[in-house]
């Protein structure tokens, strides 16, 4: 097995020369620069970050991070893949993750694109994200209101940012559908308060002590109403200030302290059945300020909580000669703001509210608080004088401009503000546009700058995916993936040998999947609406077929020796074969041709597309379907011809069962040596993992894992060796097991609310990204023994590196990471990585995007068939280039260790010693060596005269050490190389001197902290 270290010589240095073009961008396909505007959004602050969405001009309107630097502005995740947009609101953040509402599902983000997935949808039914509202963070976790599909009316959930640990909130004794939440959860951190009417009369108050807790009863607050609370203040001797409404008084303000006697009405501002509507809550000095509506003259009270506290103060409003109605409150660097509206003019006013009396700040149209920065209020005016973005610390006279353009939203990050600016851009001979990017101000006037747009960073990039390796391509290897040269017309096939600075389009838009089959590249579109090909086969001489499907669509296709199954849509579930010839494909088996078209459910035949889950086990394929709409679910097997396609497994349903037993039919199809293994719902087991050898005696459950009906939850199977690797899910987190046909067996027990989100094997070893709550996403490493899984901490620390996209590659693995800064503080971002297992050789390949700006490495692909060696190809993101595909020649041959050298390090690093007399000289020849010391002798061989060690000393100063001890006061020089980087260090001693110890913790730098000019840099190679 050839070393990382052999491959890595070759993908990072080896020599100068060679370094140069390594990697290489292998083609720019994409030309078009990208113009518009990218239409920040729904704008939201989470520690170190604000979250927003913006359109890049490629993916639609998706979800993006900031932290107010270029370098730090970055795309996070696609809730919508594809060129569509999604309409997105953050609901709530925590700590650095974002929960949003997306469509009809709730998301969760920690600001990387592993780190960001679905986890319910409260109302399939529902049409937007507006069902999701009133977000509040009680104790790590989020609570907020959604509808429901079973419960009408609002229904409160809770989630601490996984699957399993999202759900509704029960209160005790509930009539399903009985129960609505109404108004708006609320907490102090110690408890959360929430209200219910149960239709029949009763508005219930609610009390949370701990997320997971079930609900305690505070009171029946509104007998006979169905008004909930709205707004609230935390008070200092933690009670909580809400405004809530009683039939004979309106809405007022009241307290709790999470008791019942503790809960009260604290004064009736507007006697009588009248409301009051406080609202606009703000606090300053420890009293609390808020408005009222509904009022001629006295619009502002204050209170301490209490009743004696509790009073209207309309000395602090201003007094002029026309009334103003009072909008909003904002308390900031100890000072009261009042943002007013004029009732008798289209005119909005800023005014300070002091004891001694009020003074104007400005005033215009749509005047709008957006946020703070430090002790100063910022705030956007749309028209009037000096419109724009502006900012003031509590005196007319510090009124300042930041911005001329109006702005809209902001977010809060430290003491600066990242906000939405508006510009009119020309459009047309005589016409104008007005474009919105995000900017940042620190708060003096006009200081305010733009952060890169997203598709700035982008221009032209052609977005590869999906890579394939193409042995037989015409002329030679090469790669073979998808495309979209402009981001606008969909993805194309193409062809890129890396070799020389051309690429091929082989089929015109759209391209949807592809396969390999016996030398021939199949590509599908799977689009109803195209007008093309459903199915296109491009053969190794350079022939191109168009394959006839009957019209139907490809729905999922799998390879088993040199043909191609695909499955289509409709009608019914039918399975075609084909080898790419010109009177192929052939219709294999129509599995359930009937199904009745005025069918609505969702468990119509027609939406079952079966076959679904499908594996090759040798030449053969087996797959899943029903043959009986209302049978069971059944395991086929077919060698390409109706005659030889069947089904060998039945599966018994629990009548009671059916849905579940329908939905949970032979899936996750994994082929290891000479079985296939795959979950599947059998009465009386539940869900279990089974494998077979392709007959009906030789299939079998390996374990009931689970005992009795109670289902095992395994999430992922993926190849082991001749085992198969499973994640199953369990109430504490993820854990890893390998499954033979013998049994099933634990390999480890991560830490509670650890996830497992990939895995790949190599050479024996299974490389895995884990989360875990101490180290944070990290990359892992499994020899099949508890012991032997073991994390490489690339991130120390609890934040990780963001380990994704593993791919295999000859003797370890590619993968991205960001190992944060190094020991001199330089930044990398999430660059690509390769790594054989160890540590102490898991390396950085290169800064490909230089500084903290990430490359974004992946997908990959590796062609092992070039007589030359290994290539890799990926995707990343480049600042000159937009997102292309890059190459690296990963292999190189091993490097020879003579008798007269030392090698450490899997011969990263050789030393070899010639010493000198005044009459004689020669070579020192190795006595022995270990991974990182050696001993040689000068005369004899029993007389050993030098000991050298190159440490690895990289995670105390990010260097390797030399040190030597040589007991002579014989003339030498010691000579270090380092294989990776070309450099060499020498050291001498003159004759007739005695020795001093060599002590160099400064030698050669690791790769991780190599200043730019050393790393490879960007270059074709030649063929």
């Amino acid at each position: 097995m050839i070393s990382v270290l052999a491959w890595l010589t070759t993908a990072l240095l080896g020599s100068m020369s060679a370094i140069a073009q390594n990697p290489f961008p292998v083609t720019d396909i994409a030309t078009l620069p990208l113009d518009g505007s990218s239409s920040p959004k729904q704008l939201a602050t989470a520690d170190d970050w604000v979250y927003f969405m913006a359109d890049d001009g490629a993916r639609g309107s998706e979800l993006w991070r900031t932290d107010g630097t270029a370098e730090g502005t970055r795309f996070v995740a696609e809730l919508c893949p594809g060129s569509c947009s999604v309409e997105a609101n953050v609901i709530e953040t925590v700590g650095n993750r974002a929960f949003l509402g997306a469509g009809t599902w709730l998301w969760t983000s920690d600001g990387t694109d592993s780190g960001t997935q679905r986890l319910v949808a409260p109302c399939p039914s529902c049409e937007s994200s507006s069902y999701f509202s009133h977000g509040v963070t009680f104790d790590d976790a989020v609570f907020f209101l959604s509808n429901d599909e079973v419960l009408t009316g609002s229904q409160l959930w809770r989630s601490d940012g996984t699957p399993e640990g999202t759900s509704k909130v029960m209160v005790p004794s509930a009539i399903p559908g009985q129960i609505d939440f109404y108004g708006q959860p609320f907490s102090n951190g110690s408890m959360l308060i929430f209200a219910t009417y149960d239709r029949g009369g009763e508005t219930l108050l609610w009390r949370l002590d701990e997320p997971s807790a079930e609900p305690v009863l505070i009171t029946t607050y509104c007998d006979g109403c169905n008004s909930g609370p709205i707004g609230h203040w935390d008070l200092r001797d933690g009670r909580i200030l809400f405004a809530a409404s009683l039939p004979e008084f309106g809405f007022e303000p009241w307290v709790t302290d999470g008791t019942a006697e503790g809960t009260q009405m604290v004064a009736d501002l507007t006697p009588g059945p009248f409301s009051s509507y406080t609202y606009g809550l703000q606090e300053l000095d420890g009293i609390v300020y808020g408005g009222l509506a509904s009022c001629e003259a006295n619009c502002l009270y204050r209170t301490d909580g209490t009743a004696e506290g509790t009073r209207l103060v309309p000395e602090l409003l201003p007094v002029t000669l026309f009334p103003r109605d009072l909008l909003q409150l904002r308390a900031v660097g100890g000072h009261l703001y009042a943002r007013m509206k004029h009732r008798f003019a289209d005119l909005e006013e800023l005014w300070v509210l002091r004891d001694h009396g009020s003074e104007l700040i400005d005033q215009g149209q749509s005047i709008r608080f957006i946020g703070q920065m430090g002790e100063s209020l910022a705030f956007t005016k749309s028209s009037g004088p000096g419109s724009g973005l502006k900012a003031v610390d509590g005196d007319p006279s510090s009124l300042r401009t930041l911005s001329e353009p109006t702005a809209g939203s902001g977010a809060q990050l430290g003491d600066a503000l990242i906000f939405t600016r508006f510009s009119p851009v020309p459009y047309g001979d005589l016409q104008t546009r007005t474009e919105s990017e995000l900017w940042i101000s620190h708060g003096q006037a006009l200081d305010a700058q733009p952060l890169p747009e997203p598709f700035g960073e982008r221009p032209g990039a052609s977005d590869p995916k999906d890579l394939l390796i193409w042995p037989e391509s015409p002329g030679g290897p090469s790669v073979v993936f998808r495309a979209d040269p402009n981001l606008t017309s969909g993805s194309s096939l193409w062809r890129a040998d890396g070799a020389t600075d051309a690429e091929q389009l082989l089929a015109e838009a759209p391209t949807s999947m592809l396969g390999i089959a016996g030398g021939t590249l199949f590509s599908f579109n799977d689009d109803p609406r195209s007008d093309l090909e459903a199915a296109i086969a491009l053969r190794p001489d350079g022939t191109r077929e168009a394959l006839d499907l009957a019209g139907e669509r490809p729905v999922f296709i799998a390879a088993a020796g040199d043909r191609m199954f695909i499955s289509t849509s409709q009608p019914g579930q039918r399975l075609w074969v084909t080898s790419g010839s010109s009177d192929d494909p052939e219709l294999v088996v129509d599995v359930q041709p009937a199904w009745d078209p005025f069918c609505q459910s969702t468990l119509c035949p027609q939406t079952q597309q079966f076959p679904r889950s499908m594996a090759a086990l040798g030449d053969r394929l087996l797959f899943n379907a029903f043959a009986d709409p209302d049978g069971p679910a059944e395991l086929w097997i077919s060698d390409g011809t109706p005659a030889g396609t069947r089904a060998i497994s039945q599966f018994e349903m629990d009548p009671d069962l059916y849905i579940l037993a329908r939905d949970h039919g032979p899936a996750q199809l994994t082929t290891a040596g000479a079985r296939t293994y795959f979950t599947v719902f059998q009465k009386g087991f539940g869900t279990e993992l089974w494998s077979t050898d392709g007959t009906t005696e030789g299939t079998a459950m390996v374990a009931d894992h689970n005992p009795g009906e109670a289902s095992s939850t395994f999430e992922r199977l993926s190849p082991w060796e001749h085992s198969v690797a499973i994640l199953e899910s369990t109430s504490d987190g993820h854990r890893l097991l390998r499954a033979e046909p013998s049994g099933l067996t634990v390999i480890s027990e991560f830490e509670p609310g650890s996830k497992i989100l990939e895995s790949a094997e190599s050479g024996g070893l299974l490389f895995l990204a884990v989360d875990t709550p101490s180290l944070g996403q990290e990359l892992w490493v499994s020899d099949g023994t508890s012991s032997g899984t073991v994390p490489l901490d690339l991130r120390p620390g609890a934040r990780g590196s963001g380990v994704s996209n593993l791919t295999a590659v000859p003797g370890g693995i590619f993968f991205a990471a960001d190992s944060g800064p190094d020991a001199q503080g330089v930044e990398f971002g999430l660059e690509p990585w390769l790594s054989d297992g160890r540590r102490a050789t898991t390396r950085r390949l290169t800064d490909l995007f230089p500084g903290p700006s990430p490359a974004n490495p992946g997908p990959a692909a590796v062609d092992s068939s070039r007589e030359s060696g290994s290539r890799l190809y990926f995707a990343a993101d480049h600042p000159d280039l937009g997102r292309e595909l890059f190459a690296v020649d990963l292999d190189r041959a091993d490097v020879a260790c003579g008798a007269d050298e030392l090698c450490f390090h899997d011969a990263r690093f050789k030393a070899s010693l010639t010493w000198r007399t005044a009459e004689a000289s020669g070579t020192a020849q190795r006595v022995a060596a270990g991974p990182s010391s050696g001993l040689l002798w000068f005369f004899e061989p029993d007389n050993w005269e030098a000991m050298v060690k190159v440490l690895d000393g990289c995670d105390t100063n990010g260097h390797y050490w030399v040190f030597a001890a040589v007991g002579t006061d014989v003339g030498y020089t010691l000579n270090v190389t380092d294989s990776l980087t070309g450099e060499s260090r020498s050291y001498s001693n003159p004759i007739g001197t005695r020795s001093p110890a060599i002590t160099d913790d400064r030698a050669f730098p690791c790769l991780e902290t190599m200043p730019l000019s050393s790393v490879p840099r960007l270059g074709r190679m030649s063929p």
